[in-house]
């Protein structure tokens, strides 16, 4: 049986790797309703798996570099950015302060 009701999905700029691709598709294939914030994950993939670490030598400053890069097969709205939400819902400063939960 299929689900034939009113679907909403929660994004957040803390949607990221497996959880912003699968808004990006549930946006590609669906008519949901996103609420909240823009996904910090990109819409049309990201660059992660396996990372390689190289330190810079007079800093010794650590930098992870990915090597693989994954795509996500969808249309997306803007390029480089996450999946924009329909009713955007952005947290003031006091909210966050007062770890009120809109």
């Amino acid at each position: 049986m299929n689900f034939k009701g009113k679907l909403f999905v929660l994004t957040d700029g803390y949607t990221f790797s497996t959880a912003a691709d699968a808004a990006a598709l549930i946006r590609q294939i669906t008519t949901a309703i996103f609420i909240g914030e823009e996904t910090g994950g990109g819409a049309e993939g990201n660059t992660s798996g396996i990372f390689l670490q190289a330190k810079l030598p007079n800093s010794g400053l650590k930098v992870n570099i990915p090597c693989l890069c994954y795509w996500n097969a969808v249309t997306v709205r803007k390029k480089n950015r996450g999946v924009l939400p329909d009713h955007p819902l952005i947290d003031s400063v006091t909210d966050i302060l007062e770890s009120n939960d809109r």
